[in-house]
């Protein structure tokens, strides 16, 4: 990521532009904050800090920028697909095979990444519970997924 004034002139320039400015996550929630601070669009991916508070409630809920979680991908813990894997024989997903080619769902589903249920509940399932709480704290800017 760049620089905090780096990612200002950015901002700058965009402004003068009228263009919007949705950057990576960048997995580090001091420049998640700051983005919001410098009024980028949008933010992509969760943050990585769960559970959130009022502060970052306040802050984000008082903002334009938008919000764009990946449950997926989860930094700060295990990855949200391997839930998937774990539970279910992903391989037999017809749906599933018809957008993406065999080879590719074997090789990550059959050899699976198994991990403790409690991985998933302070995880994907907690950072969940974070998208909730931002998404009622500003619900026109959180985009569904």
């Amino acid at each position: 990521q760049p620089r905090r004034e780096q990612r200002q002139q950015i901002m700058q320039a965009a402004k003068e532009l009228d263009m919007n400015v949705v950057p990576e996550g960048g997995s580090t929630f001091f420049t998640n904050m700051s983005m919001i601070m410098d009024g980028h669009t949008g933010i992509e991916h969760n943050i990585p800090v769960a559970p959130v508070y009022k502060d970052v409630l306040t802050l984000w809920g008082n903002s334009k920028t938008g919000y764009t979680p990946t449950l997926i991908v989860n930094y700060g813990g295990i990855n949200g697909e391997y839930y998937w894997y774990q539970k279910t024989n992903v391989w037999e997903n017809e749906r599933l095979l018809n957008f993406t080619p065999r080879y590719i769902v074997d090789s990550r589903s059959r050899n699976r990444t198994m991990v403790p249920d409690e991985e998933y509940e302070n995880g994907p399932i907690l950072v969940s519970k974070a998208v909730r709480k931002l998404a009622d704290a500003r619900k026109k800017n959180i985009i569904p997924f």
